[in-house]
């Protein structure tokens, strides 16, 4: 008997790693289904695998941005910078997709060059717009908070006048500050703060 159990629950980044390999061995699933005479008849739809390869892609995207979300000394601003920047990214992808340009999906540029059916563009598309309305929504008190996050970023350049009145006199002893400015030079942002607390 095999020790090897035939499932298992796998981590979100794991299942995105098993995603990618099972696609670059496909072939080798198919003539192993086949042997098993259970075949499974979307491996030789290359509409179907278009679609996959398109998964496999994004899936790998979204994994990197899993990773940069993690560890320790995350501050809200490195959330948001994170979050905001792949929100521009599936701008970007959309943009290239839509001429068939697969600079940013690997996985879709190595299928182009083994199949002769057409990129489903639309699908992509589609895909990406969903995911993009899901974070929109999901993140948009990022948007609403934009200032404040600006301000905790870098309060040494931000207008005394958009901020709210109850804090402009305290923001303007911090940036007349010489001493609390000579630590901001720090270029941990947590290790600014953690040193300007008693000052501050």
């Amino acid at each position: 008997m095999c020790d090897l159990p035939y499932h298992t629950a796998v981590r979100w980044l794991s299942c995105g790693k098993v995603l990618k390999r099972s696609f670059e061995l496909r072939a080798e699933i198919e003539i192993f289904l086949n042997e098993k005479q259970r075949p499974f008849a979307d491996l030789e739809n290359s509409e179907w695998m278009w679609k996959l390869a398109c998964y496999v892609d994004l899936t790998n995207h979204m994994n990197e941005l899993n990773l940069r979300l993690q560890g320790e000394n995350q501050l809200l601003p490195d959330l948001c910078t994170n979050i905001k920047s792949f929100r521009q990214k599936i701008i970007l992808f959309q943009s290239q997709l839509r001429k068939k340009c697969f600079t940013h999906f690997k996985t879709c540029e190595i299928f182009s060059h083994t199949t002769e059916t057409e990129f489903p563009v639309n699908f992509a598309i589609e895909t990406l717009s969903a995911l993009k309305i899901n974070f929109d929504t999901r993140f948009s008190d990022f948007d609403v908070i934009a200032n404040e996050i600006k301000l905790f970023q870098n309060p040494f350049d931000f207008d005394i006048e958009t901020m709210a009145p109850e804090v402009q006199m305290e923001i303007i002893d911090l940036q007349c500050s010489d001493m609390i400015k000579n630590k901001y030079q720090n270029p941990s942002l947590l290790e600014f703060y953690k040193s300007s607390t008693a000052t501050i």
